[in-house]
Order: C-alpha cells, then structure tokens, then sequence
C-alpha cells in the first residue's frame, strides 16, 4: 500500500511540475487550493467524520455514498461541458481536480459507492 500511495504522489508530482512548466500554474494553485480544502473539511481517515458530513442516503437495503471526490469529478465535468466557473477556469477547475485527487489519495474506501445495509 506505501508503494502504491508513493508511486501516485510521484506521478502528482511530476504532472504539477509540467504544469508549471507549461504556465498552467493556476491549475497547479487551484489544486492545491483543492487539495488542503479536502484536508481540511474531510474526515481524518476511513470512515471517520470530518467537519462536513458525508452525503450517505438509503435505497431499500443498500447505501448509497457520494463521497468528496466523486461530487467533485461530477461538478468538474459539468462545468466544462457547460463552460461554468465560480473563478477564473484554470483555478476552478484545478480546484476541482485536487480535491477529487485529495479524496482517491487519503481514503482506502474511496471506490465502495453502494454497500449493503448493515441491518
């Protein structure tokens, strides 16, 4: 699991620093921006409530949970299709970026969208 979570921040990284090499260096703010926002807000691990509740509804007997990231993933992709931002685009959607990439990163259950009841 180290080796796995070493080898994704190598490639964030490296993709940051063509970015900024590239002059896209707001998307590189904006991910950051992003990225300590899910730090921030999130729950400090699997499982563990942040100071923004997660987004978990009932559907007869399975959970259905939105987590942060994919919430962040569906706004980004709306918003480039409609051409939509708060900010300037590249800091927008850059934010958008870094807090999906926050939410993959720092949680084990990042993929469990629909799990069974517990009940």
């Amino acid at each position: 699991m180290k080796y796995k979570r070493k080898v994704i921040l190598i490639g964030i990284v490296l993709a940051a620093a063509a970015l900024i090499v590239f002059s896209y260096y707001l998307w590189c703010v904006g991910g950051i921006v992003g990225y300590l926002s899910g730090k921030l807000s999130a729950g400090k691990g699997t499982g563990i409530r942040g100071r923004v509740k997660s987004i978990v509804f009932p559907i007869s007997s399975y959970q259905f949970h939105l987590h942060h990231w994919f919430l962040a993933v569906i706004a980004l992709i709306v918003c480039v299709v409609a051409d939509l931002y708060v900010i300037t685009p590249q800091l927008f959607y850059g934010s958008m970026a870094g807090l999906a990439l926050q939410g993959i990163f720092c949680y084990d259950d990042w993929f469990r969208l629909v799990r069974k009841n517990a009940h």
